[in-house]
């Protein structure tokens, strides 16, 4: 029985699709982004919440160099491989969050800048808004609360070249006000930039120190089994105003029966805030940050220490009678 010329061609595709998946060869066609600029569109505010799946940049060329501005935008090797653009069109001026989380054991690195390209080599970019390194591989690349005025910006999705491209989801949300139930991700020995501007009064449960009235944010950490968290604070960001902040860390959500495990106000730099401790896995623990007497609104930094090997409870063997 012959086949079709139309049969064998699938065939002998599918052939060559196993084939290259069997030695690691990319094959994902979705992309979204475009390979420079201007990029893809994503109109802000009516686009949002914007989420795509099948960001891909593999195949694509180098339009962003750098990610440098005073430390806010250092990605270091994160800005070598391909990148994938898009564009932020705003009108009217709107928050935003940005996160891209990759499929697999990929770094990758995100910044939004004025430029496109944005391809200043060796100095500091004043193009550059903001920007995240995704942490260890795997990790999603965050920006929480950046804020911008009416017009276009440009959105690089990039990562370290080993591999050299990435395949991912995008999802570029209104900034939220992160209450305890929609706490925003941190991963351990990462920090992340908060702002307290709208932030609501999420519980009645008053932390036991810090000056807390009002205007908190929530955070969550994931401790793995066999792990342990021991350490936990915040930082002044530069440029801001913010220079007394609270930090509390917590089993679950507000109200709770003992639900906070401990608290600070000044442990830490100046009048920012430093937990320590033994927070042991498997948990994810809350954190809950908020600015002194919640009279001063603006951003400031809160950081997750890296995580150790938990102690081995052993059972004491008992004595003989």
């Amino acid at each position: 029985m012959k086949q079709s010329k139309a049969l064998n061609l699938i065939i002998l595709t599918a052939a060559v699709l196993l084939v290259l998946s069997a030695h690691g060869v990319h094959a994902q066609v979705a992309r979204n982004g475009t390979d420079g600029c201007p990029g893809t569109p994503i109109r802000i505010p009516a686009d949002l919440d914007y989420t795509f799946v099948g960001v891909d940049t593999c195949a694509m060329t180098d339009d962003w160099n750098t990610f440098r501005e005073n430390g806010i935008c250092d990605l270091s090797y994160r800005d070598q491989g391909p990148d994938i653009v898009y564009q932020l069109a705003v009108s009217t001026k709107t928050c935003i969050d940005i996160n891209y989380i990759p499929d697999g054991l990929h770094y990758p690195g995100i910044a939004v800048s004025r430029a496109c390209p944005a391809t200043i080599e060796g100095i500091i970019n004043p193009a550059c808004l903001g920007s995240d390194g995704g942490g260890a591989s795997g990790q999603t690349a965050t920006i929480n609360f950046l804020t911008l005025e009416a017009g276009n910006y440009s959105l690089f999705i990039d990562n370290w070249p080993a591999p050299d491209c990435t395949t991912g989801t995008l999802q570029v949300t209104e900034c939220g006000t992160h209450e305890c139930e929609t706490a925003i991700p941190i991963e351990p020995g990462r920090c992340i930039v908060v702002d307290n501007t709208g932030q609501d009064d999420s519980v009645t449960a008053v932390p036991t120190c810090g000056g807390y009235q009002g205007g908190d944010i929530w955070l969550k950490v994931r401790v793995p089994e066999g792990q342990m968290l021991k350490s936990a604070w915040g930082q002044p960001l530069e440029g801001s105003k913010i220079n007394d902040t609270g930090l509390a860390i917590y089993k679950q959500c507000p109200p709770m029966p003992a639900g906070e495990i401990v608290s600070n106000d000044d442990g830490g730099v100046g009048a920012f805030p430093a937990l320590s401790g033994g927070f042991i896995g498997p948990r994810t623990f809350l954190l809950r940050t908020w600015e002194f007497g919640n009279n001063r609104f603006g951003k400031w930094v809160v950081c997750v220490g890296e995580l150790s090997p938990a102690p081995v409870l052993r059972e004491e063997p008992k004595g003989q009678d």
